[in-house]
Formats: C-alpha cells, structure tokens, sequence
C-alpha cells in the first residue's frame, strides 16, 4: 500500500469538492413543467410509473431534503422534543433520522404512491396564456366559482 501524498489528497478533496458544489447547485425545479413554447396544439405526455417513481426518488435524495431534515432534527434538538432520542450527537442523529424518514414518506406518498393510484401526473404545469407572463388569468377563475361568491 502506497502512502498518500499531499498532491494526491488534494486531488481527492478536490474532486470531492467539486462533485458536492455540483449537487448543491444543480437545477432544483424538478416538477415543475412549461408547456411547449411556440407549438400550439401540442399534448404534454403523461408520466409512466417508472417515471413517477424516479421523480420520487430525485425528490427525496436532493440536497434540499437533507438540509430540511437537518434543520429540523436541530429545532427539535434544541427544543428537546421527543426526549426519548435522548441529547448529543446521538440523540441529533435519531432526530435527523427520523425527520428525513418522515420527508421520504410524505414524498413517496405524494410523488408516487397516489399519483400511481389515481393515474395522475404529480408534476405541477404551469398556466401560461398566449403573450402572457402573469398568473392573473388563474386568480380570476377561481373569484366566480368561489362558494361564498355563488350565494
């Protein structure tokens, strides 16, 4: 075995450094669907459920779960909620654990399980009318069908 060499370790912590600044700055909009510009009369496909459930695993393993997670195994750690995690770096880790569990399942469910049930597409498509920018057109839809406006 070759002892390391501090140009060999830098390599190493370059690459390492390089790869997390990559994920972390990589595109997070993953759900998010523009309708074809310029090509009217074009129909959007459908997700597959191989497709749902690649979208629900890219959503659960993204950088922003984790520091979600992070952030809210340290709220609850301070707070000492749940004091059967118990304190330190331990009870830290139970917290993140469980928070980050609880961010998976919420996800599985809304990103795969029920969209799979209800043949449904669980990305969210965005309304955008010819020449327009503005989401005004969906505030004035929902105005006449509220119930309260009906009476």
């Amino acid at each position: 075995m070759r002892p390391a060499t501090a140009a060999g370790a830098f390599a190493g912590l370059r690459w390492a450094a390089g790869k997390t600044v990559g994920l972390f700055s990589r595109k997070l909009d993953l759900k998010a669907v523009s309708p074809p510009q310029g090509q009217p009369g074009v129909t959007l496909c459908s997700l597959h459920l191989d497709s749902k459930f690649l979208l629900f695993v890219r959503d659960t393993f993204e950088p922003v779960t984790f520091a979600a997670a992070g952030f809210g195994a340290g709220i609850d750690q301070a707070y000492n909620r749940d004091p059967s995690f118990g304190r330190g770096a331990a009870g830290y880790g139970k917290r993140f654990g469980a928070e980050f569990a609880d961010q998976a399942s919420f996800k599985f469910f809304k990103d795969f399980a029920y969209p799979a049930i209800f043949s449904e597409d669980p990305r969210y498509y965005r309304l955008v009318m010819a020449g327009q920018e503005t989401s005004a057109p969906r505030g004035g839809q929902c105005v006449p069908r509220s119930p309260d406006m009906a009476r």
